[in-house]
C-alpha cells in the first residue's frame, strides 16, 4: 500500500500548490491521484511493493512537470 498511499498524498500536494503555479499542473495532480488509487487497487498479489509501482509514476508525473513548466513557465503567475 506504500506507493499507492505516497501517490495520493503527493497530488494533495500538488493540488494544494496549484494556485501557485500554472493551470495545467492541476492535470499532474490527476495523474498522481489516479495512479495511486490504481496501486492501492492492486496492491495484492506478487506485486506487492514492486518497484515499477513508484518508479513510473514518479518518472512520468516529473517528465508531466517539467513539460507543463517547459511549455507554459510561470508567466501565468507574474
Amino acid at each position: 500500500m506504500l506507493p499507492g498511499l505516497w501517490e495520493l498524498i503527493f497530488s494533495l500536494g500538488v493540488f494544494a500548490s496549484c494556485r501557485f503555479l500554472p493551470r495545467q499542473m492541476f492535470g499532474v495532480g490527476l495523474w498522481y491521484l489516479v495512479c495511486g488509487l490504481v496501486c492501492l487497487m492492486m496492491a495484492s498479489g506478487p506485486r506487492i511493493l514492486s518497484p515499477w509501482e513508484m518508479g513510473i509514476p514518479f518518472g512520468v508525473g516529473q517528465l508531466l512537470v517539467a513539460a507543463v513548466l517547459l511549455r507554459y513557465g510561470f508567466e501565468e503567475i507574474a
